[in-house]
């Protein structure tokens, strides 16, 4: 295949974009042993290093890099300034450690040039590819396709030197995994393309065919499937992880607040709704904005949880919800949910257990009740990948529910005469 122009830079020259550093700014630091003591997503909200475990240098480390994208610094200049640092660390050259994983006495490369070359250039590129990634996403409008490419190495992987020329709208779920750097060393990019430009470039190719296997984490015990060409420490979409693993960080934290006090997390949920968030949570998709990723939107009482076979407390608005709502419940807008959801899901004037139609579809419970619009509503929330997950919410009546409890639907809290009472205030 001929190779597309414009190649870019990889020399690092200059800042990075704004977007590409506050994605690294915003890391935490994590000490480890082992690069796979940290899974492959959970790069997006972590920054570490190899046998960095019981030194005191992940700091000294993160600051250079930090530097360094904001200065547009080079490899020479980052290795001048960390190498006496580490020194006198003791983080340099090959030492006995112990793995806290073992208790064992291991010989391990700590620092070297070597090293440093490595954690430059993999921080670098991974930074680079998240804030592209957000870049992506406001400017897939105008042009909605991407383009993957080989980058300068002399020898290149042949899965990837399968893949260059691959042209796939943005959204496609390839770049999931294999949105680029895809490896140690690999310098593969992507270029983001309009409509007329991906015409002229005979239109968008086929999804290259996954060929996975099975790896197993050795440190971990873990096992996922990798499609073969990608290093399994690599294949992820920063970009796109991060946001989802700050959104399942926040409900975690207001689960956490929640064991204390019920009232404090629903507080916690409302100024989430009360914020701008949820009108780009419901934006339609492909305008500017952030990515949209699962939004802590309402809280769930424990009893009810056990009814879905989850603990999980705080129910997510996500992708798939918003656009299940944008196609078939239009009228259910940001200023709906905020005004009705929490006090619907507080209130459960009637909550059906709903198994679905012949079994086909996972349980869900379906909340109705009268909000203050007047309207009655129906909620229905179900759990997907561990995840308590808003699947629907829309106009209903008394009507619906005797329906759905006519097909077996169950009460689980609430009653139907307490509907019947609220529906017929109206």
């Amino acid at each position: 295949m001929a190779e597309r122009k414009p190649r870019p830079g990889f020399r690092f020259p200059g800042p990075v974009p704004k977007d590409a550093l506050e994605f690294f700014k915003a890391k935490s630091l994590r000490p480890s042993f082992s690069y796979l003591d940290v899974a492959a997503e959970e790069h997006a909200l972590n920054f570490t290093v190899a046998r960095s475990a019981g030194y005191d240098i992940l700091g000294d480390v993160h600051g250079a890099l930090v530097e360094h994208l904001e200065g547009g610094g080079t490899l020479r200049t980052f290795e001048k300034q960390l190498t006496p640092i580490l020194q006198k660390k003791g983080w340099w050259g090959v030492e006995q450690v112990t793995d806290p994983e073992t208790g064992k006495k291991v010989r391990a490369q700590l620092g070297s040039p070597r090293r440093l070359k490595t954690i430059f250039g993999a921080n670098m590129r991974s930074a680079r590819a998240a804030g592209q990634w957000q870049r992506i996403q406001r400017a897939k409008r105008t042009h909605p396709y991407l383009l993957y490419q080989l980058g300068p190495s002399e020898e290149h992987r042949h899965e990837h030197v399968a893949w260059e020329g691959t042209l796939l709208p943005a959204d496609d779920p390839w770049w999931r995994d294999h949105m680029t750097p895809n490896g140690w060393g690999c310098k593969c990019w992507v270029r983001q393309v309009s409509k007329a430009e991906a015409a002229r470039l005979g239109g968008v190719t086929a999804r290259p065919r996954r060929d996975e296997a099975e790896w197993t984490n050795p440190r971990t015990g873990q096992t996922r499937m990798v499609d073969r060409g990608l290093d399994p420490s690599w294949a992820s979409n920063p970009g796109l992880d991060r946001p989802r693993l700050l959104a399942e960080m926040q409900a975690r934290g207001i689960e956490e607040i929640g064991e204390l006090s019920e009232a404090l997390a629903r507080e916690e949920i409302g100024r989430t709704l009360a914020s701008p968030l949820l009108e780009s949570q419901m934006a339609p998709r492909g305008s500017s904005g952030p990515p949209r990723a699962p939004l802590p939107a309402g809280w769930l009482e424990a009893g009810l949880g056990r009814e879905l076979g989850t603990a999980r407390r705080v129910i997510l608005l996500d992708g798939p919800g918003v656009r299940h709502l944008a196609g078939r419940h239009a009228d259910i807008t940001a200023a709906t949910i905020r005004a009705a959801l929490p006090e619907l899901l507080l209130r459960r004037t009637l909550v059906l257990r709903v198994q679905g139609h012949g079994g086909a579809k996972r349980p869900s419970l379906a909340f109705f009740g009268r909000a203050a619009d007047g309207e009655v509503y129906r909620v229905a929330v179900h759990v997907k990948r561990g995840r308590l997950r808003l699947a629907t919410m829309h106009g209903s009546s008394v009507q619906n529910a005797e329906a759905l409890v006519r097909d077996g639907a169950a009460a689980v809290a609430g009653s139907m005469d307490a509907l019947r009472g609220e529906q017929g205030e109206r």
